[in-house]
């Protein structure tokens, strides 16, 4: 079924034409935003001026059209580690195994890191995050109240969930 939705992902640099589409993603998502972290332009351009931190926005298409920038992850890279400081996505486009296949990306690009994720619990991201967080790559080494720290292994799966999209 999700094959036939001939689905496709684009990964780009933030650069100026889509800034303010990727700070508006930082800034308006709830329900799929693991950090729930707030940014000024300002902000968001030191973060993309700093070699440490890697930004990408998200643009994606299907049989049904062009929905344009749906989602933005911000990386930071520290030795042999890898933190997904950021990410964030549409609800719209959720439940097509397009989480999975971006998470998945990036462990594929940073194979020879430990690749970690946070997430801060908040009512207003309470109710998609815990789910997707049961998948089998996410192993939960820390938690101090909302805050919960994963380092991501096992992408076993990753060609299965490639498979789906047409890239």
């Amino acid at each position: 079924f999700y094959k036939s939705l001939k689905q496709n992902v684009k990964f780009e640099k933030i650069k100026e034409k889509s800034f303010d589409r990727a700070l508006q993603l930082f800034n308006k998502t709830n329900q799929f935003n693991f950090s729930l972290n707030r940014y000024t332009g300002l902000d968001l351009k030191k973060l993309i001026k700093n070699k440490l931190y890697s930004l990408e926005i998200i643009s994606f298409k299907d049989k049904f059209g062009d929905h344009g920038i749906i989602g933005a992850y911000i990386t930071k890279k520290n030795k042999d580690k890898l933190y997904i400081v950021d990410f964030v996505l549409s609800c719209r486009v959720l439940n097509r195994f397009l989480e999975d296949y971006i998470i998945l990306r990036i462990i594929k690009k940073n194979k020879n890191n430990d690749v970690f994720i946070e997430y801060k619990e908040d009512k207003v991201n309470s109710a998609l995050i815990p789910k997707f967080m049961k998948k089998e790559y996410f192993e939960l080494i820390s938690r101090e109240k909302n805050n919960f720290k994963y380092i991501i292994k096992n992408i076993n799966k990753y060609h299965e969930i490639e498979k789906i999209f047409n890239n």
